[in-house]
């Protein structure tokens, strides 16, 4: 033979000593995953029970045939907890135990005479038999077909199972065997082995069943994470719903309200100063919720509008021209007319709107707000909004622009906190930025690419 037993048992010392080191870093990167590390632990003391037990004649009978063996026994336990915990399945501790406590029993007894070798041997073949049965059984009970290497690693060792048995088989029925088992002839040599075959193909089996494992793990985590997309969709979708109908429900009453506004206003009651000064608080009420809902709207027309994208030509001018006008505030245009940019007819106003209602809002006279128009650079416009405010405290600029902030200091103004939340994003969709100046009061400048002619 190119290779005696002894030499054989060490390469497979070495060989548990490595597939405990993978097992353990695996055990690292998945330390969420119950079971790896009674793998690692079991592979080590598979490695312990081979060097006391080749060690024979080198230290007591005691320390090599029980101690060796025992760590054998409980190496197999240990393994057999891994696959249970594992797979979360049902340990049968009792048997299992009951197993391990016979074994040593029947290893302290015969540990004292060589006439008890093949005692010896039968028992640490039908031992691991036992247990290699536990891990099928375990292994194959409830195997989903998508569990491809859980399947073959119970069928692996229920193949370890019949060597183990042959093994057990052949000590008691077949020749007397002299000496120890290191001398033990050509079954022992083949004994020893299939244990290299076994440890090698073990640690891959284990490795495989962990990717698969993780597999598994990855596509539930990815099926729920659909299942909470399709939620959240129907959800916004039932959102958009609500809105329609909070939009069409508002609008109604609203119109009306306004319409009777302007008809009281055109009968000759309206001389009356004291209806005057009501009617005006009912336009500027009703303008203020009418707004309300329009920007609550635009947010949800945003999101429509970024995944679309339908951006065409818009000559910005005319439309700060309309809103000026409209808005009934002061428009300095420095650039002329016909400035094309490439943005959203709808909006674009919106944008304007807000910045000139907010700059109104907190102006010292609201008479003062004015909207520039000048350039940027050679290929930009800038559009300044600007009032004579006390302005915006420096601890709350980086914030002004956050979706519902509102500062504790102007609690008592009127709003939801979307206008400039509404302007900063629409700008950014359109590639452009929102500056804040502070000088003399506070100016918001927008500054926005301007389309090339060629385009």
């Amino acid at each position: 033979m190119l290779l005696d037993i002894r030499t054989i048992i060490v390469i497979l010392i070495i060989m548990y000593l490595l597939s405990s080191l993978f097992i353990w870093f695996l055990y690292i990167e998945c330390k969420n995953i119950s079971g790896i590390k009674d793998w690692s632990i079991g592979f080590l003391l598979l490695s312990l029970g081979f060097l006391l037990t080749s060690a024979r004649g080198f230290i007591p009978s005691l320390m090599s045939i029980v101690v060796g063996n025992g760590a054998h026994v409980v190496a197999f336990l240990v393994i057999y907890k891994g696959i249970c915990r594992f797979f979360g399945l049902h340990e049968s501790r009792l048997l299992s135990k009951l197993i391990l406590i016979t074994s040593l029993i029947l290893l302290f007894i015969w540990h004292v005479s060589d006439i008890y070798l093949p005692n010896r041997i039968a028992l640490m073949s039908f031992v691991p038999a036992l247990y290699f049965l536990m891990c099928t059984v375990s292994l194959l009970r409830s195997a989903h077909q998508s569990q491809f290497f859980r399947r073959i690693c119970g069928y692996f060792f229920a193949l370890n199972v019949v060597a183990m048995v042959a093994r057990g088989v052949w000590a008691l029925m077949g020749p007397p065997i002299a000496g120890d088992a290191m001398n033990a002839g050509a079954i022992s040599y083949l004994i020893y082995a299939w244990c290299v075959v076994f440890d090698l193909s073990l640690t891959i089996l284990f490795v495989l069943m962990t990717s698969e494992r993780l597999q598994d793990e990855l596509t539930a985590r990815l099926r729920e994470l659909d299942e909470a997309n399709r939620t959240t969709l129907m959800t916004l979708n039932e959102q958009r719903n609500f809105l329609a109908m909070v939009s069409h429900e508002f609008r109604t009453p609203l119109g009306i309200i306004m319409a009777a506004n302007d008809v009281i206003r055109c009968c000759d009651v309206a001389t009356d100063q004291d209806i005057v000064v009501e009617t005006e608080r009912i336009r500027r009420a009703g303008s203020r919720l009418n707004n309300l809902v329009d920007r609550c709207l635009a947010d949800e027309w945003l999101n429509v509008a970024s995944e679309q994208s339908n951006f065409v030509s818009v000559d910005l001018p005319s439309v700060l021209s309309d809103v000026t006008r409209e808005m009934d505030v002061r428009l300095l245009n420095e650039v002329g007319d016909d400035i094309p940019v490439r943005g959203d007819r709808y909006l674009l106003p919106i944008v304007f709107t807000n910045l000139i209602d907010n700059g109104r809002k907190f102006a010292a006279h609201p008479e003062s707000v004015a909207v520039r128009i000048l350039r940027s650079s050679d290929n930009s416009i800038a559009v300044e909004v600007a009032d004579d405010g006390p302005g915006v405290e420096p601890s709350e600029q980086g914030r002004i622009f956050e979706k519902f902030y509102r500062s504790a200091s102007v609690s008592h103004k009127p709003g939801a906190g979307l206008g400039l939340y509404l302007a900063n994003r629409i700008i950014a969709q359109h590639k452009g930025k929102i500056e804040l100046i502070q000088v003399n009061g506070t100016v918001f400048r927008v500054i926005l690419p301007i389309q090339d002619a060629e385009l």
